[in-house]
C-alpha cells in the first residue's frame, strides 16, 4: 500500500498492486516527493517492491532529516543522538495527536487480510506527516520533542503548490 496526499488535486490517495502504474503517472506529473523518513526507507521500500524508480534526493523533503538539522543534528541517523524524533513523538508534542498503529505490524496485518486497517494506518500517517509539512511549510515552528524548544525546519520554495490557508 502506498498512501499519499496530493496536494494539486487536494485529496487524499491509496496505491495498491492494482493501480501502481496511476502512482508512477502521479509522480510523474509532480516536482516534489514529501515524506517522513521517505529518502532513506519509503523510497527504498516502494523502489523495491513496486518496481518505481525513487527521485533523487533533489526531488525529496524529508520531514525527520529536515527535524535532526533544525535540531542541530547530521543528517544523518546516529544512536545516541538522533532517536525520539519519531512522527509520532513530533505530532504528539506538536499536535496533540498520535500515530494510530506500529509499522512494523503492517505487513503482518496484511498477511492476515486486514487489508483497510493497513490502509486506514498508512493514511493516517499521511494525514500526521501533512500537518508537519503544512506547518513548515507556512514557517510555523515546531516544537522539539525532546527539549520543548523550537524547531524551525527549512522548507523548499515550491511554485506548483500553493500553500494551505493558515487555520
Amino acid at each position: 500500500v502506498i498512501g499519499v496526499y496530493d496536494y494539486v488535486e487536494d485529496r487524499y490517495r491509496t496505491f495498491c498492486a492494482d493501480n501502481s502504474d496511476e502512482f508512477t503517472a502521479l509522480w510523474d506529473n509532480r516536482d516534489l516527493s514529501v515524506g517522513f523518513n521517505n529518502i532513506p526507507f519509503d523510497n527504498a521500500v516502494i523502489s523495491a517492491t513496486a518496481g518505481w524508480t525513487a527521485p533523487l534526493e533533489a526531488q525529496c523533503y524529508d520531514l525527520l532529516r529536515e527535524t535532526w538539522l533544525a535540531a542541530g543534528l547530521s543528517a544523518t541517523f546516529h544512536r545516541k543522538t538522533h532517536g525520539g524524533y519519531g512522527l509520532d513523538a513530533m505530532c504528539e508534542k506538536n499536535f496533540g495527536a498520535k500515530k494510530s498503529g506500529n509499522g512494523a505490524l503492517a505487513p503482518v496485518a496484511w498477511q492476515k487480510g486486514n487489508y483497510g486497517e493497513v490502509i486506514d494506518y498508512c493514511l493516517n500517517d499521511v494525514r500526521l506527516t501533512k500537518q508537519l509539512f503544512d506547518a513548515a511549510y507556512l514557517y510555523k515552528p515546531l516544537k522539539d520533542p525532546k527539549t520543548g524548544g523550537m524547531l524551525h525546519l527549512r522548507c523548499p520554495v515550491i511554485e506548483a503548490v500553493s500553500a494551505p490557508a493558515p487555520s
